[in-house]
């Protein structure tokens, strides 16, 4: 639906809602300088510490494709990836030298997107001093007033542009787009997606891309935003010498997009031959929504903020209580694309339970509409909102530059005033209470009044899919059933009423360069705390448990992630999962696990003054989970997707094709979950692999955050010592089951996909070191750096065969000797042998010559000013800990990370290569669409 193309539900509640009437204007932040040029550009000066060097730039320009004339389609995104290809000041692409060299890292220190109706020009400066800021103010300027638009870069990048194009040949994508063209038949949105369409870049000239460049790249069309720590009156000069002397120019009103409300009971069904997942969906359109200016309008707007959270909790709680035929299920509220207003509410699936979807949605929705919402209901919603606000006002002032940028970007995007985290809680906590029951009911009856909704079923080939006029008559069919109001929810007042004895503790030390505590309790726990005055309102609780996969074998495949359900949607014996669910949200406390092959790792996040709750709730999830049946049906639906979808893209196939290549046939427990895996697992086999795996595993755990030392050491005492005695945590854990010998040589395949998108995949690479072998690890993560922009300046930028280049290196952990480092491109099936053949003979030349040492230096420049980035960082030291023992690594290792690499020269890197690109060790895999 319509959340596949990045919609953004914006962590701010001030986004899109009616304007107020001569009402109290919004509170805006004093942090910033909000002010304009005398040519117009506006700009956005946040000083901001966060224990970072590091300054972010954005140049915005209001300029999208509902901006393009019919003979300019394509060129806001194609004038996007010309912007470092040449301009006034860094001819023939220098661009990116000059930002290699100061330590920026392609793609993710400077990079560019364009949307339907702005384009953003990003870059993450490494420090603040004047030299720096002068070459980045210098590279936005000639953005704004500069490009050339030279005629060679034009044609390679065409072609980058091509094979870009193919990564947007997916179903999702291609639904999406018909989706789109139902609701808004003009041509700027249905005329491909923001990149264009193969027609348009095939033809695209320079003429047209300068035509469009010169119209909307304008200083009053663009904003320019920087976030750091830095001087405002120093930026603010700087600013006003690179950007004032530009000429005012006045650029095109944009024309408003032509939206087809719908106006009577309306359906729209579409599939597409490779679609896995069914949608049903509830769909209302509007024009846009002007942003809120006033706190009426804001108030006007929480009222569809909660609206979306109760339906959203309406049909969480259906699929928790095992009624629901969704596995996947969603509600939004607001502006996309510039274009238009939606809300929509969305149920995913299988598409052979279709009907079962179309049944749920129409029930929920008359059951909305006809008892409307209980005033315990929006309690919970009101708390939940509150929770979400106040977490991001929590971490605010901690938050790295680029998420600020991020939240101020919002609020240019959508014309909303700038309104601070800390402001937009104020508001929420004045505001919320006086929002009743009554007023959320009628906003839903208004925004989903069956006259003015549509019915959108998007189905897979293998059902016999309705017609739309077909799918209006069984939803006013079903529509005329009778539904029963919900009994009210059930609220707790605490997880666990009594807390459990505290364990007995075997060892504590402090290590003074760190600060970090760390413990072993009298059960074998290790523990692990860290007190971080950056994140003083936050805790993150992190906890690593040994095992799982790696002990599965064919016949258990499957358990282990099944069993992991829990972590996402627990229950008790005693507690049903939906309150459980009301109980944490309402109270800013999440919790989720990710599995791994040789660790589950359980990560929960509190607010301080919830961080008992949040002990409770894991204790509870070691001590009493309980796997609901619901939540095994929503695991099936959602891998056996995953499975399908393996199946038919090039891209997704990767994983597979990979474990093919370099395992043993018989190894299981490597393979992605089958159809069959997915098919044999039930609630039982899963809930007694998760006991029994929680009752003897080694438990390696970290807290990290504003909790104190006493307090750390008590809560985990009482909740982690007082579970049932284990293994103690080691890093040879396990060893007998790590033993796995290497599939024979040449690891070469070659793999066909049935698909309709025109794409190959190319990995080209070798087996890589352990993880303990730490002067190899470093010459790769060093070459890693040296390796991607080589790659991409030659086979994007010069020959435009590729539209990325993806550098992988992952030493191996759990299983020794399954260490990679892989490159990853994606190119059309008639240039695959060609690209990797390239990839192989360049991997060659380092391991005969080896890098450049001022490639290899600046390489360092960048890994160390990564590891400086991280050491602040609560969410790095979280889960450095959380494995600390597990991985055998030291507390050293943490503090000294910045100056890891500085041993490592160009003859290093040159031995790790010639040590690894024996034929025995190379890898190359290419994936092909099947050929008719």
């Amino acid at each position: 639906m319509l959340n596949r193309l990045s919609i953004l539900v914006g962590a701010l509640v001030v986004l899109m809602a009616p304007l107020g009437a001569m009402a109290e204007p919004l509170p805006t932040r004093d942090d910033v300088l909000d002010a304009r040029l005398g040519n117009g550009l506006r700009y956005i000066i946040a000083p901001h510490d966060a224990s970072t060097e590091r300054t972010v730039l954005r140049l915005l320009v209001r300029a999208g494709a509902i901006d393009e004339r019919d003979h300019q389609r394509g060129a806001a995104h194609f004038i996007q990836h010309m912007a470092v290809l040449g301009s006034k000041r860094f001819p023939a692409g220098s661009a990116r030298t000059m930002f290699q060299s100061l330590g920026m890292e392609l793609d993710r220190h400077e990079n560019a997107y364009s949307a339907f109706d702005y384009t953003v020009y990003t870059l993450i400066l490494p420090a603040s001093s004047d030299l720096v800021l002068e070459k980045g103010f210098t590279f936005l300027s000639d953005v704004l007033n500069g490009l050339t638009f030279p005629e060679s870069a034009v044609e390679t990048e065409r072609s980058v542009l091509l094979e870009e194009l193919r990564q947007y040949d997916t179903p999702e994508q291609r639904v999406f787009q018909n989706v789109l063209n139902a609701i808004a038949p003009d041509e700027r949105l249905s005329k491909g997606f923001p990149i264009g369409a193969e027609d348009s870049i095939a033809t695209m000239t320079r003429e047209q891309c300068l035509d469009f460049y010169h119209e909307w790249y304008t200083p009053e069309n663009a904003t320019l935003l920087v976030v750091g720590d830095v001087k405002e009156s120093r930026v603010q000069s700087l600013i006003e010498r690179h950007f004032g002397t530009m000429p005012p120019r006045k650029s095109p009103e944009r024309m408003p997009v032509e939206i087809k409300p719908f106006d009577a009971p309306h359906s729209i069904v579409l599939t597409d031959p490779e679609l896995v997942r069914g949608v049903v969906a509830a769909l209302a359109v509007s024009p846009v929504r002007p942003a809120a200016q006033t706190i009426d309008a804001f108030r006007d707007q929480l009222i569809d903020q909660l609206v979306r959270q109760l339906m959203k909790r309406r049909l969480e709680r259906r699929s928790f209580e095992g009624e629901a035929s969704y596995a996947a299920s969603g509600a939004y509220f607001g502006n996309v694309f510039g274009a238009m207003w939606i809300g929509q509410i969305v149920l995913a699936g299988p598409s052979d339970r279709w009907e079962g979807m179309h049944k749920d949605l129409i029930e929920e929705l008359n059951r909305a509409s006809e008892y409307g919402f209980s005033e315990t209901e929006l309690a919970l919603a009101r708390d939940t909102l509150l929770a979400e606000a106040g977490a991001i006002a929590r971490s605010e002032p901690t938050l790295p530059p680029a998420s600020i940028m991020g939240l101020l970007t919002e609020s240019v995007v959508s014309s909303s005033p700038l309104v601070s985290s800390v402001q937009n809680l104020a508001l929420l906590e004045q505001l919320l209470p006086e929002i009743n029951a009554a007023e959320a009911s009628e906003r839903f009856r208004e925004r989903f009044n069956p006259d003015h909704t549509a019915i959108v079923a998007e189905l897979g080939p293998e059902v016999d899919h309705p017609t739309e006029a077909q799918l209006v008559n069984r939803t006013k069919r079903l529509a005329q059933a009778s539904v029963e109001a919900l009994d009210p929810p059930i609220l707790l007042d605490a997880l666990m009423t009594t807390p459990p004895s505290r364990g007995d503790l075997d060892s504590v030390t402090l290590d003074a360069d760190s600060g970090v505590l760390s413990m072993q309790f009298g059960n074998g726990v290790i523990a692990h705390h860290r007190a971080m005055p950056e994140s003083a309102t936050r805790v993150t609780i992190r906890l690593t448990i040994a095992g799982g996969e790696i002990e599965e074998n064919s016949d258990t495949r499957g358990l282990t992630q099944a069993g992991a359900v829990v972590f996402d949607r627990l229950a008790t014996q005693t507690i049903a999962g939906m309150t459980i669910r009301d109980f944490i949200a309402s109270r800013g406390v999440s919790m989720r696990a990710r599995v791994g092959l040789d660790a589950v790792t359980v990560e929960i996040e509190s607010p301080l003054d919830q961080v008992e709750s949040a002990f409770q709730l894991l204790h509870l999830a070691l001590m009493d989970p309980l796997i609901e049946e619901a939540a095994i049906d929503d695991w099936r639906q959602r891998q056996s997707a995953r499975a399908i979808t393996r199946n038919r893209n090039p891209g997704r196939m990767i994983e597979s094709a990979l474990v093919d290549t370099i395992y043993p046939p018989d190894e299981s427990r490597v393979r992605p979950l089958s159809l069959d895996d997915i098919d044999r697992v039930d609630a039982e086999d899963a809930q007694r692999w998760l006991r029994d795996l929680l009752a003897r595993a080694p438990l390696e755990v970290s807290v990290v955050g504003g909790l104190d030392r006493g307090d750390a050491a008590d809560l985990l005492s009482r909740y982690l010592g007082s579970l049932p005695k284990r293994s103690v945590m080691r890093s040879d854990a396990l060893a007998e089951r790590r033993q796995v010998e290497r599939a024979p040589a040449p690891h070469v395949r070659t793999v066909e996909v049935d698909t309709q998108s025109d794409q190959a995949m190319v990995v080209i690479g070798f087996f890589g070191p352990n993880a303990g072998d730490r002067d190899d690890v470093r010459a790769l993560e060093v070459a890693e750096r040296i390796i991607r922009p080589q790659l991409v300046r030659r086979l994007r930028d010069e020959l435009g065969l590729v539209s990325s280049v993806k550098v992988t290196n992952r030493p191996a952990q759990a299983l020794p000797g399954f260490g990679i480092f892989l490159v990853v491109a994606p190119t059309s099936p008639g240039h695959a042998s060609r690209v990797a053949d390239m990839i192989e003979r360049h991997l060659e030349s380092l391991a005969l010559g080896g890098p450049g040492q001022t490639d290899v230096a600046m390489a360092q420049a960048q890994l160390a000013a990564d590891a400086k980035d991280d050491l602040p960082m609560p969410d790095h030291w979280s889960k450095s800990l959380s494995d600390l023992t597990y991985r055998g690594r030291t507390l050293g290792e943490l503090t000294s990370a910045p100056l890891a690499h500085q041993d490592v020269d160009a003859s290093l890197v040159r031995e790790a290569f010639a040590t690894r690109l024996a034929p025995e060790n190379r890898i190359r895999v290419i994936i092909l669409p099947r050929e008719d």
